[in-house]
């Protein structure tokens, strides 16, 4: 089911079932990505976004997507 998911662009689903996260763990466009499960992003939004929201995001969405 995960390989049919990411080969349509989609995010594989976690051991808990619900879609994987890819996250930038230095919040720069060139930097370290990580595979975290929703409820660790969510639980632990504070502690991995290093960047205050008065620093512009390093990332290029865009060109992720």
């Amino acid at each position: 089911m995960n390989i049919e998911l990411m080969s349509s662009g989609r995010a594989p689903i976690g051991t808990n079932g619900k879609p994987v996260n890819l996250h930038h763990m230095l919040q720069k466009q060139d930097g370290t990505i990580a595979e975290i499960t929703q409820s660790f992003h969510k639980e632990n939004h504070r502690i991995i976004h290093i960047n205050d929201n008065s620093i512009p995001s390093g990332i290029n969405r865009c060109k992720n997507e």
